[in-house]
């Protein structure tokens, strides 16, 4: 080996180690410096408040907060859960003589407060003892709670819509009804319910109920949609929970008539049916855990104009 080979090779191993002292190389994998980089986690939007957004069905007063709903029934007329916006209900007879028997307390109503009055009353099954009340039974009911106690704010009945069914009397009886006996409607607004498989069918359904208010002298009426969900399945173009979720918001929003809507139901327990007889887990708002469902992640996220 001559000069210059001898320099080169003394070289060639000072540079080599010289590199391994800094960037050890043959060093175990687990003993090598670790790099952590930051996780990113998106904050969850919070929700759009509207205090024309109602709940209902709700298992605690943080249901409400978190729907970002500006309104809360639960089909009595007290409440169970103390959250802003509750509004009382006489469901049907079985309460209003409890409302009677209590002297028309202002501790079960609060004076000048807004009630709704009776729910889908005109069908057996949701009545207490399974017989349907005659527009003239509704009227009467109406009448002595308003004369009881004028200062309530009263929005009439929901009826349960079915207009392939004869024997289901509508609104168009119980104007004619009240109007025979006592005179105009002592109401402030009227409720309607959606219970449809699409957006079509349930502002159609809404629509026609409300529109014998307007036939009769009513239009300016307040209209509240207590509940509406999709129910049942549309073909061949069949539509979602989601879909008629936001579309039959989106279609009444600009409504001037509708001044509170409410989707049914925030939440429900698996196997539980309602008078009815039906399960609506698959409509809930809220699951079991307490977390949105995508319906609820959608209603979350509606008004806020």
């Amino acid at each position: 080996m001559n000069r210059r080979e001898f320099l080169g090779a003394a070289a060639t191993l000072a540079l080599g180690a010289a590199v391994e002292a800094v960037l050890p190389s043959r060093v175990a994998a687990d003993t090598l410096p670790r790099m952590y980089l930051p996780v990113i986690i998106a904050k969850p939007e919070p929700p759009q408040y509207d205090e024309r957004k109602g709940a209902v069905i709700i298992r605690s007063a943080d249901d409400v907060a978190m729907l970002g709903a500006g309104w809360w029934y639960d089909y009595t007329p007290t409440p169970e859960y103390q959250a802003p916006g509750f509004v009382p209900m006489i469901r049907d007879q079985t309460q209003l003589a409890a409302f009677r028997d209590s002297g028309w307390s202002l501790d079960m109503i609060a004076h000048d407060a807004e009630v709704l009055f009776y729910n889908e009353q005109n069908i057996a099954c949701q009545v207490p003892d399974e017989e349907a009340l005659t527009p003239d039974e509704m009227a009467a009911d109406l009448h002595e709670m308003h004369e009881a106690r004028p200062d309530l704010r009263i929005v009439g009945p929901s009826l349960y819509y079915a207009p392939e069914y004869p024997w289901i009397w509508s609104a168009e009886e119980l104007i004619d009804a009240y109007e025979g006996s006592y005179g105009a409607l002592p109401l402030v607004g009227v409720q309607a319910h959606g219970i449809e498989c699409n957006v079509s069918y349930t502002v159609q359904s809404i629509n026609n109920q409300i529109q014998p208010y307007s036939d009769a002298g009513y239009g300016d009426l307040e209209v509240w949609i207590t509940e509406y969900m999709k129910y049942a399945t549309c073909y061949p173009e069949p539509e979602s929970c989601v879909q008629v979720c936001e579309g039959v918001w989106e279609h009444f929003a600009s409504d001037d008539r509708v001044t509170h809507m409410c989707w049914f139901p925030t939440r429900w327990n698996p196997g539980t049916g309602d008078p009815g007889g039906v399960d609506w887990t698959a409509q809930r708002l809220i699951d079991g855990y307490g977390m949105l469902t995508e319906t609820g992640i959608v209603y979350q996220g509606l008004g806020g104009a």
